[in-house]
């Protein structure tokens, strides 16, 4: 093998170990970026949550409203215990 053909399999080499660094690096950014808007998610949701128990009901039933038009009917299931969307002004809401 010739020198040059040496020097260009080193560098596929070193070009293939940079690519896996790069790649690892990128699932590492992409992991901290998904924790980083689950922990969000997680403040808002409690926020809203807690202001729930404060708010009169007029605003009570705005925010669930606006929570059982954006929220998957899997979503609506885990939050049964803590919301009824199957009521009145919610089923309401199916008709606008």
């Amino acid at each position: 093998m010739s020198e040059a053909h040496q020097r260009l399999d080193k560098l596929k080499a070193q070009r293939a170990k940079l690519d896996k660094q790069i790649r690892s690096e990128a699932a590492k950014a992409g992991a901290e970026e998904r924790k980083r808007k689950a922990r969000q998610k997680y403040i808002v949701g409690g926020a809203i949550l807690g202001s729930l128990k404060s708010l009169n009901e007029a605003d009570k039933k705005l925010v669930i409203n606006l929570l059982a038009a954006k929220v998957s009917e899997d979503d609506k299931k885990a939050l049964a215990d803590l919301i009824d969307f199957n009521s009145v002004e919610c089923r309401a809401l199916a008709y606008l």
